[in-house]
C-alpha cells in the first residue's frame, strides 16, 4: 500500500507546487475578489443568485485546493504561513456558508483578497521592497514603542489640563467658528484623550482642539499642542520617516538578494 501511495504522493506533490497549479488558482483569485466587488445595493436578484453560486464554487475550490495541498506536503504543510492563513481562510468560508441563512458572502470572505499576497513570488522587484520594509519595522519597533508612550504620557497631560472642561464650549462662547466639541475631541478619558493626541499628531482638524482648549482654559493652552507637534511630528515622526528612507537606500542591488541576509551591502566605490 505504502509503495503504491508514495509514487502517487510524488506526482501530486509536483503537480501543486509548479506554477500552472499556483497560476490556476492566482486567476481563481482575482475572479473571486471581482465577484465581491461589484456586489451593490439593491442589486438584481438574478445578479444575487449568481454571486451566491460563486461563492460556493469558489469555496469549494480552495478547499479542493487545500486537501490536495495537506494530501502532497502532509504535515509540512502547516510549516508555511502563507498555508496556514490559507487554511484559516477556508475553514471560516466553510463555516460562513453553514452560518449564513440568506448564503450572502460576508465580510469576512474578503480576507480572501489577501491572498494575493503570493503574487510576490512572481514579481520579486515588489517582494524585494516588502522585505526592506519588514527590516524596516523591526528596526523601529522601539521608536515605535517610544512614540506610542509619549502619546500615552502627553494624553494623561492633557487630561490634568483640559478634562471636562471643553463640552458644550459651542453654547457658552458667542462665536460661529466654534461648534459643541463632540465626543471624539475631547481630554475627558484616557481613551478619547489619546485619540484626540493622536488626532493632533496627524494635523486632522487639530485647530479646532486647540481653539477649544484655548477658549475652555487660557491662551497659555497653546504650549501644549505646539509641544506635541514639535517632539511628536517632528521628532519623533521624522526619525521614523529617515530610518524607512535608509533601510531603501542601504538595499542590495540585486533584486533576488533578500535584506537583512547577513550579506554586505554593496560598496558604490
Amino acid at each position: 500500500m505504502a509503495r503504491c501511495w508514495s509514487p502517487f504522493q510524488r506526482r501530486l506533490k509536483e503537480l501543486v507546487t509548479g506554477d500552472i497549479f499556483s497560476k490556476v488558482i492566482t486567476v481563481a483569485i482575482f475572479i473571486n475578489i471581482l465577484t465581491m466587488a461589484v456586489e451593490h445595493h439593491n442589486q438584481p436578484q438574478v445578479m444575487t443568485t449568481t454571486l451566491q453560486i460563486c461563492n460556493i464554487l469558489f469555496t469549494a475550490l480552495f478547499f479542493l485546493e487545500m486537501m490536495l495541498k495537506m494530501i502532497a506536503l502532509g504535515w509540512t504543510y502547516f510549516q508555511d504561513w502563507s498555508n496556514i492563513f490559507d487554511f484559516a481562510i477556508v475553514i471560516i468560508s466553510l463555516w460562513e456558508l453553514g452560518a449564513n441563512s440568506d448564503n450572502r458572502p460576508s465580510v469576512i470572505c474578503a480576507f480572501r483578497a489577501l491572498r494575493l499576497g503570493r503574487l510576490m513570488h512572481f514579481v520579486p522587484y515588489l517582494h524585494r521592497q516588502l522585505l526592506v520594509l519588514k527590516r524596516t519595522l523591526e528596526e523601529a519597533a522601539m521608536l515605535c514603542w517610544l512614540l506610542l508612550f509619549g502619546i500615552f504620557l502627553l494624553s494623561i497631560v492633557g487630561m490634568h489640563l483640559f478634562g471636562c472642561k471643553t463640552q458644550n464650549l459651542g453654547a457658552d462662547y458667542n462665536a460661529k467658528s466654534f461648534d459643541v466639541i463632540d465626543k471624539r475631541k475631547n481630554f475627558d478619558t484616557l481613551l478619547w484623550s489619546m485619540v484626540t493626541v493622536f488626532q493632533v499628531l496627524t494635523l486632522d482638524d487639530w485647530n479646532y482642539v486647540l481653539y477649544n482648549a484655548m477658549v475652555s482654559t487660557s491662551v497659555w493652552a497653546a504650549v501644549y499642542f505646539v509641544i506635541i507637534i514639535i517632539l511628536g511630528k517632528n521628532v519623533i515622526l521624522s526619525i521614523l520617516v529617515g530610518i524607512v528612507v535608509k533601510s531603501f537606500q542601504n538595499q542590495p542591488e540585486d533584486p533576488l538578494q533578500c535584506p537583512g541576509s547577513g550579506s554586505a551591502t554593496l560598496n558604490p566605490n
